[in-house]
């Protein structure tokens, strides 16, 4: 099979080659019912010869037994003494009285009474006053007759007219064996006239033609079969064609169921591919296509129809839609760990390394300057208490608990005061307060690590000796920018940022907003935050 036919198969979809399947029983079943009818047709043919053979040999046994009254004629009246007497004395009375009466009476086209050397004694075409018709041979042809006589009826086929003709050698009554010498001949015709024709087919169940010897043949109707049955002439050569058509009413019958049968198996297959089709869609194409489409798009909608049988396809939707279920828990807890990891680092890590490094600082001016020791401790304890309710917080999934939150600039100053017992730096807060009333508490939260990230980059890593924080309205957006002065960062060679990066990028897209951040190395950084109003707004 060329690799063509053989392709859909093997790169189409399953829509494609199910219908290849179908074409492909469609065809083999055809195939198997034409070859069913093809050995029906040829059974029929044969029958259709055999009845063909049959009949022909009925017609041989209808022409001899037609025939045989003109036979039968000529013999009795040529074996008569009276004819022979005729033959030589002629007498017209005798003749009109026994040869033109029984012209008429046997239906002979004519009558000849011969010599025995072939010459013409009486002519007869009955008892009418038309001219005796002349002889239907030549005179060599009767001499041909008279050496050789036939002993059946021969034919003589005219464009008008065929006629059958007897010959009989007159001879004495008590010649019963023909034995003594001819003394005269007897010859008779008669005509095939539709009459006899009809008389013929309606003995043989047939339609009969007369035709010229070797003629075409007609084309035969459908469930018939038309054949030739050669007439003698003189001599056995062929006189004419007696053509003949058989019709075989069962056989056109069979034909005829044969094509209905033909018709039915059309319909009703094409029915059942309907039917097959359907089903297949409704049962098999169409929930496969929706949980083909459900998984490229990454939703399990499209199988929640097919969710409710209970079938194979009901239960493959439920796998999809299960799957679908465990992966959206798999990446809720996927993204909580991350919202976890990220909150410890930005939070409670900041937290805990800033109160590592103030203690370590108090340590020092303990005995020196007890005040300044004791206002550090106040405030490590205050971070670590705060760093605890953070921690219950982001476990146990709460947006905010009981209690009035401080307000955002005192959040603010409070984380920077922690962040400045890893190392000292100056900073100042600007935050106004119209803006700071719009942001909600989830981005209050967000925004508070976003300025712990950036207190810890600059006491940590840029040695920066100040630090800016400013937050205010601008058109229809919140900007938080924190600045400072510290050795800066080449962004453009950053081709993997840290950690500490990461997580303001995804605190920003979380919050729906956008992060500029602008640095060169000895040039400081400025990093800021826009949020939309309407993201930030509280609820």
């Amino acid at each position: 099979m060329p690799a063509t036919l053989l392709s859909p198969f093997r790169h189409g979809g399953l829509g494609a080659k199910l219908g290849g399947l179908l074409a492909g029983v469609f065809l083999l079943s055809l195939g198997a019912l034409w070859t069913v009818q093809w050995l029906q047709r040829r059974a029929l043919e044969d029958l259709l010869a055999l009845e063909g053979r049959e009949r022909a040999a009925m017609l041989v046994q209808a022409i001899e037994l037609t025939s045989r009254p003109l036979r039968d004629f000529t013999g009795d009246y040529a074996q008569w003494d009276d004819m022979v007497r005729f033959v030589s004395d002629p007498k017209k009375t005798w003749a009109a009285i026994n040869l033109d009466v029984s012209v008429e009476r046997f239906d002979l086209f004519g009558l000849w009474v011969l010599r025995p050397d072939g010459t013409l004694v009486y002519a007869t075409r009955g008892e009418d006053t038309a001219p005796p018709s002349p002889l239907p041979v030549t005179a060599r042809e009767v001499q041909e007759l008279i050496r050789q006589p036939p002993e059946r009826t021969f034919f003589i086929f005219e464009p008008d007219r065929l006629l059958e003709l007897s010959l009989a050698p007159v001879q004495p009554s008590a010649d019963v064996k023909h034995a003594s010498p001819p003394l005269g001949w007897l010859l008779a015709a008669k005509q095939w006239d539709e009459r006899h024709l009809q008389l013929l087919s309606s003995l043989l169940n047939c339609s009969l033609r007369v035709g010229p010897p070797g003629g075409p043949l007609p084309p035969p109707p459908p469930a018939s079969l038309t054949q030739r049955q050669v007439l003698p002439g003189l001599a056995g050569r062929p006189a004419a064609d007696l053509q003949f058509t058989v019709r075989a009413e069962e056989l056109a019958v069979a034909g005829s169921y044969n094509f209905s049968s033909l018709l039915a198996f059309g319909a009703g297959w094409i029915l059942s591919a309907v039917l097959v089709v359907g089903a297949l869609y409704a049962w098999v194409l169409r929930p496969l296509s929706a949980i083909g489409d459900s998984l490229a798009r990454n939703d399990a909608t499209p199988v929640a129809p097919f969710t409710q049988r209970g079938d194979e396809m009901g239960r493959l939707a439920r796998l999809v839609e299960t799957a679908f279920a465990q992966r959206t828990a798999l990446e809720l807890n996927l993204a909580d760990r991350a919202r976890l990891g990220r909150e410890l680092h930005d939070g409670a890590i900041q937290t805990i390394y800033a109160t590592g490094m103030t203690l370590a600082g108090v340590r020092g001016t303990l005995r020196t300057h007890p005040a300044t020791a004791e206002q550090a401790i106040d405030s490590v304890r205050s971070a670590l208490n705060a760093t605890i309710r953070d921690l219950r917080k982001f476990i146990d999934g709460l947006e905010a608990e009981g209690g009035r939150s401080p307000r955002l600039g005192e959040a603010m100053r409070s984380v920077l005061t922690l962040m400045q017992g890893i190392r000292p730096f100056a900073f100042a807060i600007e935050v106004d307060d119209a803006a700071a009333e719009d942001v909600g508490e989830e981005a209050r939260l967000h925004l508070l690590q976003i300025v712990r990230e950036a207190a810890s980059n600059c006491a940590r890593h840029s040695r920066a000796t100040r630090l800016e924080v400013t937050l205010r309205r601008r058109d229809e957006a919140i900007v938080l920018q924190v600045t400072d002065n510290g050795g800066g960062l080449d962004t453009a060679a950053e081709s993997k940022p840290g950690r500490g990066l990461s997580n303001l990028a995804d605190r920003t897209r979380e919050l729906g907003g956008a992060l500029r951040l602008e640095s060169a190395p000895g040039r400081g950084l400025e990093l800021q935050v826009i949020l939309p109003l309407t993201r930030s707004a509280p609820a």
